[in-house]
């Protein structure tokens, strides 16, 4: 499930499903080239870029793309979480790389949240970086709610499905 397009994302990942990702020409002159530096993470800082240009994004949800899992991204789960760690750091200037770990680990659910407190306490003289844990928590409260939304679902429809198979014995029972 997709975390929410916003300030809280600059504490995590790349905010949505972006297998496929379009953009204007203008908001590409906007927010510029793709980082090379980052070898796996680069689209994630373009989007990073993006949000704090204030550029906006809308969500297609047609299935457009269909991708392997066996690339790069997917291989090297080290690599990855050092490069969106310091990622994370690029976002909030002066933010190390322990500390990006432990909020990037607290928004994903990953931990916790013990150290967050003590975290977010040393590094309060860093610019929007309160604002940006308080959205991203709210985004994954959002992400668990439709998780439960969608397993009620399911168990309310098994539930269903079983009452109708004892409805349907009984009035078979009935008739005989």
């Amino acid at each position: 499930m997709d975390e929410d397009y916003g300030i809280g994302a600059l504490l995590s990942g790349i905010p949505f499903c972006h297998n496929a990702m379009f953009v204007t020409p203008e908001t590409y002159i906007k927010v510029g080239k793709y980082n090379t530096d980052y070898k796996i993470c680069a689209d994630a800082e373009w989007v990073h870029r993006a949000i704090r240009l204030c550029c906006t994004c809308n969500q297609i949800c047609t299935p457009i793309v269909r991708f392997a899992t066996t690339g790069l991204s997917s291989t090297n789960p080290e690599q990855i979480l050092n490069e969106t760690y310091n990622l994370v750091m690029s976002n909030f200037k002066g933010l190390n790389q322990e500390d990006a770990k432990i909020l990037f680990e607290s928004v994903r659910g990953w931990s916790d949240d013990k150290q967050v407190y003590d975290v977010l306490k040393r590094n309060v003289r860093i610019l929007g970086l309160q604002a940006a844990y308080e959205a991203a928590l709210i985004s994954r409260e959002r992400r668990r709610e439709k998780k439960a939304a969608v397993a009620n679902k399911s168990i309310y429809l098994k539930l269903k499905q079983h009452a109708l198979r004892v409805v349907k014995k009984l009035q078979l029972t009935q008739v005989k």
